[in-house]
């Protein structure tokens, strides 16, 4: 702030160079307070487009393959596809079992 006063100070007068400086300021405070209202109020818009435009089954689905990815990310590919055909397998045994006559 004070280089900038020395460099204008020649040019403009004390005052008016003061005054430059000081809206300069001003006009940055208000960048600062309305750049974060206007982010949050860009997001809850765009929450409120995507709350409407989605339902639970597009949910379910979106938090399935979050759950699956995470998981080969930490177990690997080839324990989680073992698993997954595994728990297949025991279940069509189980729904084979019981829709057996007896």
């Amino acid at each position: 702030m004070m280089a900038a006063f020395w460099i204008l100070e020649p040019s403009f007068g004390p005052i008016q160079t003061s005054a430059m400086l000081g809206s300069g300021c001003l006009i940055a405070a208000l960048l600062c307070f309305l750049v974060p209202a206007v982010s949050q109020s860009i997001q809850r818009r765009r929450e409120t487009e995507i709350a409407k435009s989605s339902d639970p089954v597009t949910e379910t689905i979106k938090a399935v393959n979050i759950e699956a990815n995470e998981a080969v990310d930490y177990f690997g590919p080839l324990k989680v596809m073992t698993t997954a055909f595994m728990l297949g397998l025991s279940a069509a045994k189980q729904l084979k079992s019981s829709r057996a006559p007896a």
